[in-house]
């Protein structure tokens, strides 16, 4: 458990070093009962019509195993909220995999919606998809609910290969959310499932 804290408390160090003057920094951690997830978000600006983004997701279980996955974009803005996209994902033995795709995204009133669809042009191709609703309505002065839905589903050439599905329910306030939060994972065509569940809390900077 203390080595568990230790990597997480290293993370949200190095993540504060990061200059938020001109960027969208976010920071959600989840304590779940199989694990504990670190979910950082950083975006900017390029160039005119050209953003960037990157996440990572740093998952300590409660064996002080140790899982780091990362995604960076660059996204080139085509149309009003539709964007070409090229991207790189890596992890622990899975090496750097180069994709590229379309991004769209829109906000009506208190509802975010986002989505992506990408192809893997490496060896082994697949496609992903990437969902995420979220919606926040005002409850009042300062305060807000919070809810939210992302998945991402991949696809190969046998079938599926995995797939998550993570949904946060709470409240906002002066920039934070926290409520409980699931996270569920499907692996294979047997879709075997695996879940964790707990608390999150959310920071925008």
């Amino acid at each position: 458990m203390r080595r568990q804290l230790t990597t997480i408390i290293t993370s949200i160090a190095c993540f504060g070093t990061i200059n938020t003057a001109h960027a969208g920094v976010s920071a959600e951690l989840m304590f779940g009962n199989e694990s504990s997830t670190l979910d950082t978000k950083y975006s900017g600006q390029l160039a005119p019509k050209t953003m960037f983004y990157a996440r990572n997701r740093t998952t300590v279980d409660y064996e002080n195993v140790v899982d780091i996955f990362f995604v960076g974009d660059v996204a080139y803005t085509l149309v009003d909220g539709l964007d070409a996209v090229a991207e790189v994902q890596t992890a622990p033995g899975m090496g750097v995999v180069p994709r590229i795709g379309v991004e769209y995204f829109t906000q009506q009133n208190d509802v975010l919606f986002y989505t992506e669809i990408s192809g893997k042009i490496s060896e082994n191709p697949n496609a992903e998809l990437t969902l995420r609703f979220t919606y926040v309505p005002t409850l009042g002065k300062n305060i807000s609910g919070f809810g939210q839905l992302e998945t991402i589903t991949d696809v190969g050439i046998n079938g599926h290969e995995w797939s998550t599905e993570r949904v946060r329910l709470g409240i906002g306030s002066n920039g934070y959310n926290f409520g409980g939060a699931v996270d569920l994972t499907q692996v294979g065509n047997s879709m075997a499932t695996t879940s964790s569940y707990g608390i999150f809390v959310g920071k925008k900077f």
